[in-house]
């Protein structure tokens, strides 16, 4: 996604700095510590940095992302998140369906620091760059660790995926509240027949 620069920006950008990114994975039924509001949220620096009432925590060495090719047209750019030396009990969130893994929303902000102290820096700006939706997933597990890379399209992806419902009560409750049709359908699986004189 293209962004507009102020003059002050610029300048920072001109001068010396430091550029790091800012990864949001918003998802849904997340309350595990320490991202208990469901935002998991890193950069990709070795330091915690804090914006918008949010702490990225410093992920250097563990998360790598792709490089962001920038252009003005309107077309479903993705980007591939990686996580290495991860505790094999992560995976839950993504082999499981407690988190709904492809609601998730992932955005991906561009942020620009000025060293002010020792280990001090000050922020100059925050762009978001990149904004989707998980699309797959693969990993690599070892007795210690696990290697996850997470790939994203953009919102316009959605626009693209066809919308089929499921053949259940609720997903028929969705397109008709009054329609009862399907509400006994539980009833209909998994019955035990007995024939003759049993």
């Amino acid at each position: 996604m293209t962004r507009t620069f102020t003059t002050a920006e610029k300048n920072v950008i001109a001068g010396d700095f430091t550029k790091i990114n800012l990864i949001e994975l918003d998802v849904p039924s997340w309350n595990a510590a320490p991202f208990t509001n469901g935002i998991l949220s890193f950069n990709t620096s070795a330091l915690d940095f804090i914006h918008d009432g949010k702490t990225y925590y410093g992920a250097d060495g563990i998360v790598t992302l792709d490089s962001i090719k920038e252009t003005s047209e309107i077309k479903r750019n993705g980007l591939s998140i990686g996580f290495s030396g991860l505790n094999t009990s992560l995976l839950n969130l993504f082999l499981t369906d407690t988190f709904h893994i492809n609601k998730v929303v992932v955005r991906v902000f561009e942020a620009a620091y000025v060293q002010s102290g020792f280990i001090e820096y000050q922020k100059q700006y925050v762009k978001l760059i990149h904004k989707g939706k998980i699309d797959n997933i693969q990993y690599k597990t070892s007795s210690e660790s696990a290697q996850i890379t997470v790939r994203t399209t953009s919102v316009f992806s959605d626009w693209a995926r066809p919308r089929l419902p499921f053949l259940d009560d609720s997903s028929q409750r969705e397109r008709n509240s009054n329609d009862k049709s399907l509400s006994f359908l539980g009833n209909t699986v998994n019955q035990q027949v007995t024939w003759g004189n049993g």
